[in-house]
């Protein structure tokens, strides 16, 4: 065996590095896929007789102890998971320095595969693929593994039209030792929470926000964040805000109550999210009727989280402080004052006039009393009675 992590291709198609038979049991038949890190194959157990996937981790010049009890202990934690959404751990092992997982051959495709064969998928099919992978995350997160990694590629779809998560448990493990050191972060950038990308603690809410950007590209056919390089991505997960998803032209339009889910797990905020993977699922259960209600009512801790759906749109931003101290302080202030003060003056001046009018008409009216006066056909003062008989005539 050698240490050459390269491409070169021993019998079948292997690569050179890979034995014909890992671990004394497993005769590898052919490559199923790669990653940065490590080589599935499929192969046979010779010892039980069935086909099975082997995981083989590349290599590397210096194997860290600790790493492989790391290894080993995620991987048992693991294989712990019995569930009908996750693909079951049988054995986890070392051949020479190559560490190895074997799992469950699931015959069929993933679902990244799925996407670029057919594009965006009917709405209600998503969901009930997303509600599968929740189901299998919420085993998942039972154990105590947060998978870090999901995606459309670590998504298996069975011939049988099954549901399956794959990768699981020892994804961090093995990239985490030597990697998060060198403050690089665990995770594919398309599908990374924000809080993942900073580097920041991750929790089962991280998994959540990675359902929701898989559903997003499953009912619309495209990734909400693509730039030319992974840290822009990465970047954009953390300060940008998507587009609400659509279905493409010619296809069902989704359901407000769909559009909503993915809002939420997408949230910015880890707390902001559904609390679980369960209490997604059961919101997709029946997302017209948590749109309307804000609550998934079968699980009673989890209404305050649903209740909240922040929106995908940028908030409106006030004003800023430096445009309102210039405002304070320039020309348009003066004259905006001048024009105010214009309309007070023509106000005062129509007033003055006014005034001026009844006084010129008050005076008009005590001059023709005055003459009234003089020539004695005034009339009764105000408090004389013009029926009272004169008072120097006989009675």
């Amino acid at each position: 065996m050698t240490n050459d992590a390269g491409t070169d291709r021993g019998g079948n198609g292997r690569r050179s590095w890979i034995p014909e038979i890992v671990g004394d049991r497993y005769r590898v038949e052919r490559e199923l896929g790669s990653g940065a890190s490590a080589v599935t194959v499929l192969a046979t157990d010779q010892t039980l007789g069935r086909r099975v996937a082997v995981k083989v981790l590349k290599p590397e010049s210096e194997l860290d102890p600790e790493f492989s009890r790391r290894f080993s202990r995620e991987a048992r934690a693991a294989a712990s998971v019995n569930h009908q959404n996750v693909v079951n751990v049988y054995d986890v092992g070392q051949d020479g320095d190559l560490l190895y997982l074997v799992m469950q051959y699931v015959e069929g495709t993933d679902l990244k595969r799925a996407i670029d064969r057919e594009g965006a998928l009917p709405w209600k099919r998503a969901v009930g693929i997303a509600r599968d992978v929740l189901s299998g995350l919420t085993a998942i997160h039972a154990t105590g593994i947060v998978h870090r990694d999901i995606k459309p590629q670590n998504v298996l779809i069975g011939d049988d039209g099954s549901v399956k998560v794959t990768d699981f448990g020892v994804v961090h493990v093995e990239l985490d030792s030597g990697l998060t050191t060198a403050g690089m972060t665990v995770g594919t950038a398309t599908y990374m929470a924000p809080e993942q990308a900073q580097g920041s603690p991750v929790t089962p809410a991280a998994d959540v926000y990675a359902v929701g950007v898989m559903l997003y590209e499953m009912v619309s056919g495209r990734v909400p964040f693509s730039a030319a390089t992974s840290m822009a991505v990465m970047l954009a997960h953390i300060q940008q805000q998507p587009h609400p998803p659509e279905a493409p032209a010619g296809m069902e339009r989704l359901p407000d109550g769909v559009v909503a889910v993915i809002r939420q797990a997408m949230s910015k905020d880890p707390d902001s999210r559904f609390r679980s993977a369960s209490a997604m699922e059961s919101a997709l259960a029946s997302p017209e009727s948590w749109w309307v209600t804000g609550s998934v009512g079968a699980a009673p801790e989890q209404t305050s989280h649903t209740q909240v759906v922040p929106s995908m749109q940028p908030p409106r931003m006030p004003p800023s402080r430096p445009q309102a101290r210039q405002s304070s302080h320039s020309a348009p202030l003066r004259t905006g004052g001048g024009a105010s003060a214009g309309k007070g003056f023509g106000a005062f001046l129509v007033a003055m006039l006014v005034i001026l009018a009844l006084g010129l008409v008050a005076t008009a009216g005590v001059l023709w009393y005055m003459e009234q006066q003089d020539s004695g056909d005034a009339p009764p003062g105000p408090g004389q009675n013009q029926q009272q008989a004169p008072d120097d005539g006989p009675i």
